[in-house]
């Protein structure tokens, strides 16, 4: 049989350990609000500190700082890159500007030119007084800036009294022309690629120096046929007749070359 005395030590000892597992308990939930207000004060505190004054970084701040350093190289080497075509467009600028200055200078070279031309033109197309005439004509087209024998001038009339003057009579060169008659009207064409080209030096060759050796300006002038693509020509060719001593007229021709036979007067410049 127990004693009352052992059954009050059992429950003194039980009442012991109970206290002192409480006072654990608390003790122990005292140093985990501790240690936890601790870290949550150095959390908050972090981002108004320095780098070197912070002890602990987030994985979240980690993550932030990483995107930020990506973006500030992305920035940079966007910048590059903006910098390379700016660069690259003023380039094509400058070589634009110089272009635009040698196509100035161009077009400033051809006003002139142009200008100088139609003063030219001016001057030597001036329509002298026209005048009555007694000689045969002899005609010539200028077309495509090449000269075209109309009236056959392969041989020369030197006696005066002579039936062959006149184009009647010396008949028609058909070696570089094509021609129809018909009820007393010549159609000519002048035949492209065909006829002697004008240039400089050219009446000194061809059918050009024939022409100026077998008319006789005593007994015939020259009738110019004159194409809208060849005045320049035209005008070197008369130049050239007139210095010899001929007497000549002149026509334009806008569609085709028709000569009407007839015995009318002739006149001449």
């Amino acid at each position: 049989m127990k004693s009352r005395r052992n059954e009050d030590l059992s429950s003194f000892e039980l009442l012991l350990d109970t206290m002192c597992n409480t006072f654990g308990g608390i003790v122990f939930i005292a140093l985990l609000l501790t240690l936890l207000s601790q870290y949550i004060e150095i959390d908050t505190k972090s981002d108004s500190y320095p780098l070197t004054h912070q002890k602990y970084i987030t994985p979240n701040r980690a993550l932030e700082k990483l995107e930020e350093v990506k973006l500030s190289i992305s920035l940079q080497d966007r910048q590059k890159e903006l910098k390379n075509e700016i660069q690259e467009d003023f380039n094509r600028i400058e070589s634009a500007k110089k272009d635009i200055q040698q196509l100035e200078q161009e077009v400033d070279r051809l006003t002139q030119k142009v200008t100088e031309s139609e003063k030219a033109e001016l001057r030597t197309l001036r329509v002298p007084k026209l005048h009555k005439i007694d000689k045969s004509p002899i005609f010539i087209a200028i077309k495509g800036g090449r000269f075209y024998t109309i009236t056959n001038i392969s041989y020369a009339i030197t006696e005066i009294s002579s039936k062959e003057w006149g184009n009647s009579a010396r008949g028609y060169d058909r070696s570089d022309i094509f021609i129809r008659e018909q009820s007393g009207r010549v159609d000519i064409e002048p035949l492209s690629a065909k006829g002697q080209i004008i240039e400089k030096g050219a009446e000194n060759i061809g059918k050009l120096q024939r022409a100026i050796l077998n008319i006789n300006p005593k007994k015939e002038f020259i009738n110019f046929a004159v194409y809208p693509d060849s005045f320049a020509e035209f005008n070197y060719v008369k130049e050239i007749f007139i210095k010899k001593g001929f007497d000549y007229n002149w026509f334009i021709i806008n569609d085709k070359l028709s000569l009407v036979k007839g015995s009318g007067e002739s006149h001449a410049q």
